[in-house]
């Protein structure tokens, strides 16, 4: 039995699959099952994957009509035979010692979760967990500091399945696997499902997981492709639906409250140095997000925790929101529109972290 099964899903992953696998060959850790999930890709993805499974038995090939990524990673779950569960996305890298280094010490863990290396432009950003590291957390703390982070605060060391290992054991026994069809969040409600079921989980002071700011990726064009829809459906998720949480209804307004105003924070940035839309659009779209109505009620119901998190910019935005004014709104976007260059970029992107 090998000790660790890692499974990437695979759509139309043709560009990526073979540095995907190189990291993971390159692995100090050998004893390795690979899941690839090919999830009904119409490119060369699967003649690659039948040529690298030529030349290592260690690689298992799901071949299965698009199902979507959660089904992907469920029927990779199912088919898992290792000790524990991993998961990369196919257009990430990791180190060489990520895996070796979470075998050595998830212990007796049911989850063990490491820091995260973003690539942005080229450059290495360390997002780091708040949580201390190497002390096994039990059920009590993890629902009462853990959960409401994960729930509040858009931190991708817990949102994210791909920097963390899992026991296969705790999965099977607990019936935790994604949730189909859902494809907002659907990293989100699994972790929350699972940190609500753990007896234990830790914390690793170690980045090995390089996740890529894809420059093809949808949400680099926050305005044509409408990101904002995307996000008002996240607002009103209803966690209840997948997980047994023992938090008020208004604790979790709360919750999606402060994650909605973070993310309308991120995005407006974006919009605003997005190239070749006019600032006329820009102005219009930014305001419309201003002056939505579930927006506005979110700018009134920011959970503490968030509070005292906010960035000067996310603290601006809701200082527009709460004003109203549109000439002050107009100020902040033509100002942002015409100043923005790449040092200060660099600066307000250090200050919306």
């Amino acid at each position: 039995m090998y000790k660790i099964s890692i499974i990437i899903p695979v759509f139309n992953g043709e560009k990526y699959i073979k540095n995907c696998y190189n990291a993971i060959d390159s692995q100090i850790e050998k004893s390795l099952e690979i899941i690839f999930v090919n999830d009904g890709s119409i490119d060369k993805s699967l003649d690659i994957l039948n040529e690298i499974k030529r030349n290592d038995d260690r690689v298992i090939i799901i071949n299965q009509p698009n199902q979507g990524v959660s089904e992907a990673r469920n029927n990779g779950i199912k088919l898992a035979t290792s000790e524990y569960i991993g998961f990369v996305d196919v257009d990430d890298v990791i180190l060489p010692d990520y895996f070796s280094i979470l075998y050595e010490k998830i212990q007796n863990n049911d989850i063990i979760i490491s820091n995260i290396l973003f690539e942005r432009d080229k450059k290495l950003i360390l997002k780091e967990s708040s949580f201390s590291y190497d002390k096994a957390f039990d059920g009590q703390y993890i629902n009462k500091f853990i959960l409401p982070r994960l729930l509040c605060i858009e931190d991708m060391t817990l949102m994210s399945c791909w920097n963390k290992l899992y026991r296969k054991d705790f999965l099977l026994k607990n019936n935790i696997f994604f949730i189909k069809n859902l494809s907002n969040q659907e990293d989100v409600v699994f972790n929350c499902v699972a940190f609500s079921l753990s007896r234990s989980i830790i914390f690793t002071d170690y980045a090995g997981y390089i996740y890529k700011d894809n420059e093809e990726s949808v949400t680099r064009n926050f305005i044509t492709n409408n990101i904002f829809e995307k996000i008002l459906i996240k607002f009103h998720l209803d966690y209840r639906k997948y997980v047994d949480l023992s938090f008020t209804d208004k604790e979790l307004y709360q919750f999606n409250s402060s994650l909605l105003m973070f993310s309308i924070s991120f995005y407006i940035f974006k919009a605003i140095n997005t190239k070749g839309i006019t600032l006329k659009v820009k102005r219009s779209y930014i305001k419309s997000i201003l002056t939505n109505k579930d927006v506005i009620s979110a700018s009134q119901n920011l959970h503490p925790m968030y509070k005292s998190s906010m960035s000067k910019f996310e603290k601006i935005i809701v200082y527009l929101i709460k004003s109203n004014s549109e000439f002050k709104m107009d100020v902040l976007i033509i100002s942002l529109n015409y100043i923005l260059n790449p040092k200060l970029v660099e600066v307000l992107r250090k200050i919306n972290r």
